[in-house]
């Protein structure tokens, strides 16, 4: 049982206060994800302060959000990660101060360099998406098919993913329902005609109840994050593709919409994204498509290339 915290009482426990601050998690229905993430940040901090002398909360200073970042830094991680883990620490030092056990926790966030997003090529996307014989493969290799189709029409991220259910999928309007997303707001998102039909093919094979989950792991549990990440890995070897990954193919639906036309404000709402600006960076990578695009529709260069025509009609007049 928690301890009878005070606010003004200064000698509350890292260990105390995060058992307080897990039990307000749970008690404001944050998801499984999230109360998950808070005990992996809080476990690495411990880890990075085991050979100091800071056990209660009020010994906690901002120089430590320096050395936790250290920590993180020497034990591999990339910056992006480092950020997120920064920040989850901060919403626990957060909910320490508002209840008066430590001082205010501030930090910096490492800033990070615009890098090229992962995705898969034509050549490969023409082996990933190329359909197995039904009457040789297993249902295994049939379902990451299914699901590789599903991630290039949709974009969807891996959580999102594992969590749609078969009653979510809606036949008639050709939209479906995404639960679990990063903004926490749910969002129907449309369903194109080509995967409608792939989606109504499997469901002849997958059968089940609505209320199941549409993607399930060989048992027909839930699939995990690693599960689902190991079904893609064991798909694509076999298809003799050497890379894999769920957000590859997210970068693939981002960017290949916008070559093919798409608005970078649908763009924005099929990604789930809060604004605008995280959605400009899939154009901001398609640099030397609109490289291209710009030698043929630039005016100056139309202008141009129209007074040569005209010079040249009159010479051979």
């Amino acid at each position: 049982m928690f301890k009878n915290f005070n606010q003004k009482d200064n000698n509350i426990t890292l260990d105390d206060g995060f058992e307080r601050f897990i039990n307000f998690c749970t008690l404001n229905k944050k998801s499984e994800y999230t109360i998950k993430n808070k005990k992996v940040t809080y476990k690495d901090f411990k880890e990075c302060i085991k050979n100091t002398e800071i056990v209660y909360c009020n010994q906690l200073t901002s120089e430590l959000i320096e050395f936790y970042k250290l920590f993180l830094t020497n034990k591999g991680n990339q910056t992006s990660t480092i950020n997120e883990k920064v920040c989850s620490l901060m919403s626990i030092f957060n909910y320490f101060f508002e209840h008066g056990w430590s001082d205010k926790i501030t930090a910096k966030y490492i800033k990070q360099e615009e890098t090229m997003y992962e995705v898969y090529t034509e050549a490969q996307l023409k082996k990933l998406l190329d359909k197995p014989d039904l009457k040789t493969c297993s249902f295994a290799h049939y379902r990451a098919w299914v699901i590789e189709n599903f991630l290039y029409s949709t974009g969807v991220r891996k959580r999102t993913l594992i969590n749609i259910k078969i009653e979510d999928v809606n036949f008639d309007d050709n939209i479906i329902l995404l639960r679990v997303v990063k903004n926490k707001k749910q969002m129907y998102i449309p369903m194109s005609l080509k995967l409608k039909e792939i989606l109504e093919e499997y469901m002849l094979y997958r059968e089940g109840q609505p209320s199941d989950y549409l993607f399930t792991d060989k048992y027909g549990n839930q699939f995990t994050s690693d599960g689902m990440r190991g079904a893609i890995l064991r798909y694509n070897e076999r298809k003799g593709v050497d890379v894999e990954g769920t957000h590859r193919f997210r970068h693939c639906f981002a960017t290949d919409y916008i070559k093919n036309g798409g608005n970078i404000v649908d763009l924005q709402h099929l990604l789930g994204h809060s604004s605008l600006e995280v959605t400009q960076q899939y154009v901001n990578l398609l640099i030397t498509d609109l490289k291209e695009h710009n030698n043929t529709f630039n005016p100056l260069d139309n202008f141009v290339n129209k007074q040569k025509k005209k010079t040249t009609i009159k010479m051979k007049r």
